[in-house]
């Protein structure tokens, strides 16, 4: 594996992880990322609140 495909491996994986942590940070699931916490709150939910539709 060359040396540009990990650093691109460990820079996705880093942003991953930064998202995961916002997520958590904010009161979701600390192994889910704020874009499935959104499309979850959005789509479905009985009825979304206004805060998942704008995200």
């Amino acid at each position: 594996m060359g040396a540009k495909r990990r650093l691109r491996e460990y820079i996705y994986h880093l942003l991953v992880a930064i998202d995961q942590l916002f997520n958590a940070i904010t009161g979701g699931a600390a192994d889910e990322t704020l874009s499935s916490r959104t499309y979850r709150g959005a789509r479905l939910a009985q009825q979304p609140k206004t805060r998942w539709k704008i995200l």
